[in-house]
């Protein structure tokens, strides 16, 4: 199967207006391949199908299902998942030719739709952990992020694979941007800045050391700057500067005119997440990256250069020598990430997945 002018339904945890995770480059990627790409965000009051800032992809909105559906007898709920994607098909006036599901907690039983639809299980949080088994099951095909997952998934169904999370960039040129601050160095680091498992502490404890030295710059969503007493003390920072989010398309020039780029997570996030898409991003960037050692980093340290801690002292460590490293030799590129990122961009992993795609139809036909 080649995607290309086909019409996909993709259905996300995360609405269209979230910050652009994993979900939203695939909807933007595959839809600059010539298809029709209709983004279900999660149940609302409202049901319409509307158009995006970008070409081919649509934000549609729906009023869900009933209540406890998942305790209904099989029977039943096929009927109401047949009944709710018809009525998709007419809000949008399109026949869709493929469903792409990261979600597991809404149409969980790809059985109860048409034949001709092909229909994908694709899971890349460790939470997303709803009806697992059952979408697992009746998916032509499932990938998971990490192995852990693709795991799990190969217990359903034996045609799971691994593809990597990607990395979404322009050919365009790079821009200067001037950011806040009046240090030399920047640290960046962008992402939902209301995610519950960075360790605020961890910065709280090591911004100060570097007042007169580097900038760290925040990006991202910030709506709940009162539900971490730490957070609201790292916004008080002299050196610690917050910027509300920007488009997907903006942040790549900013992650390439910081210096340093840093993840800082709690121990919770292995338990949730599977791994961070935007890291992804900071290698590309070919700058220094800076992270709390995270389970699935094993899958590819070897391939990478990331400066890992695992405790305050090493976290501390590891912008001192980066710090260091900046002021004695100013800026160098590491060839290294940028490529192993490259390699894994959004279209590299669409294409992947196509050939995975042909190659089961092909067996089928034997």
């Amino acid at each position: 199967m080649k995607f290309k002018n086909k019409n996909i339904l993709l259905i996300s945890p995360e609405p269209w207006d979230h910050i652009f995770v994993s979900k939203h480059h695939y909807a933007t990627n595959l839809a600059k391949r010539g298809n029709k790409v209709y983004f279900l965000n999660p149940p609302s009051e409202r049901s319409e199908c509307g158009s995006t800032d970008y070409n081919n992809v649509f934000s549609v909105h729906y009023r869900g299902f009933i209540s406890g559906l998942r305790f209904f007898p099989s029977i039943i709920q096929k009927q109401l998942f047949r009944k709710k994607f018809n009525e998709l098909q007419i809000q949008c006036q399109v026949q869709f030719d493929l469903v792409w599901s990261f979600d597991n907690s809404v149409f969980f039983d790809f059985s109860a739709l048409p034949k001709n639809v092909y229909c994908i299980s694709h899971i890349v949080d460790l939470n997303q952990d709803f009806q697992f088994a059952k979408a697992a099951r009746t998916a032509d095909l499932c990938i998971g992020v990490i192995d852990r997952i693709v795991d799990k998934l190969k217990i359903y169904n034996n045609k799971s694979f691994k593809i990597k999370h990607g990395v979404n960039f322009n050919e365009s040129n790079r821009r200067n941007i001037r950011l806040p601050g009046n240090n030399e160095v920047k640290a960046l680091y962008a992402g939902n800045l209301d995610m519950k498992h960075i360790n605020w502490s961890v910065l709280y404890q090591t911004i100060p050391k570097f007042e007169n030295k580097i900038d760290f710059i925040f990006i991202g969503d910030n709506h709940n700057i009162f539900s971490n007493e730490t957070k609201r003390e790292v916004k008080k920072l002299k050196n610690a500067y917050f910027i509300s989010r920007v488009k997907s398309e903006e942040l790549l020039d900013l992650l390439q005119n910081a210096d340093i780029l840093f993840l800082s997570y709690l121990s919770s996030y292995d338990h949730d997440c599977a791994f961070p898409h935007k890291l992804f991003e900071y290698l590309y960037t070919g700058n220094y990256v800076i992270s709390n050692w995270i389970e699935t980093y094993k899958d590819i340290i070897d391939e990478v250069d990331i400066c890992i801690s695992r405790n305050q002292i090493e976290y501390f460590n590891c912008f001192q020598h980066a710090y260091k490293k900046l002021i004695e030799n100013s800026k160098s590129f590491n060839y290294k990430n940028s490529a192993f990122a490259q390699k894994h961009s959004y279209q590299n992993q669409i294409t992947k997945i196509e050939k995975i795609i042909e190659e089961d139809i092909n067996n089928n036909r034997h």
